[in-house]
């Protein structure tokens, strides 16, 4: 029997495929007619279809949030549970930040995105706010407190040794320990200082 798919690899997936329909959909717009009698009829015929293909990938997201968070555990009988959000009210700002640098095409001094095409179209894509949103409803029904904690630089140094993480590397060089797993304990411990790698700690 195959083993499920990581989460992670799930809400990749999920988020190709929406992204996948957000660029087919703006192509067959940049086909679209201009406004005239000939092409009225196929003008119209597009933009429906335009319609239609945002409000599916809007509700298979908002199907998809609701799948994942009812289908993970939110409550343990006898422990203090907490769900730590990450603070992501600027992330936008951050990803299509600008800065002055020499355009490669035309030799001129311009101010040019920081960030690849493809991660804007990402993280500009992404409804972070409605995921932040569904956790906080689905905790209040569990009686869980959220918390809002900062993420800056929790991925860079290790939560077990102290070592610095470079932004390629997948493990930390020292303990090995996972890149993804890192930042969420270190997010831990900005809340929780009772929160520390013993001897008997299990290999990460």
């Amino acid at each position: 029997m195959k083993s499920k798919k990581p989460l992670q690899k799930i809400l990749h997936c999920h988020l190709k495929t929406k992204n996948h329909k957000i660029i087919s959909v703006r192509r067959l717009k940049k086909k679209m007619p201009k406004p005239g009698m000939a092409g009225l009829c196929l003008k119209t015929e597009v933009a429906n279809l335009l319609r239609a293909k945002a409000k599916e990938a809007n509700m298979g997201v908002n199907d998809f949030l609701t799948t994942l968070l009812l289908s993970q555990p939110c409550k343990q009988e006898g422990m203090e549970t907490k769900v730590f959000n990450m603070d992501l009210r600027n992330i936008r700002k951050s990803v299509n930040q600008k800065i002055l640098r020499t355009n490669k095409f035309n030799g001129k001094l311009q101010r040019i995105s920081k960030h690849s095409k493809r991660l804007k179209r990402r993280l500009n894509s992404w409804s972070f706010r409605r995921l932040q949103n569904f956790i906080e409803y689905k905790a209040k029904w569990e009686v869980v407190k959220v918390v809002y904690a900062n993420a800056r630089n929790t991925s860079k140094f290790c939560s077990k040794c102290g070592c610095m993480i470079k932004p390629r590397e997948q493990n930390c060089p020292n303990c090995g320990i996972n890149r993804h797993l890192n930042p969420c304990i270190n997010l831990l411990k900005t809340q929780d200082d009772r929160v520390w790698f013993a001897l008997d700690t299990p290999q990460m």
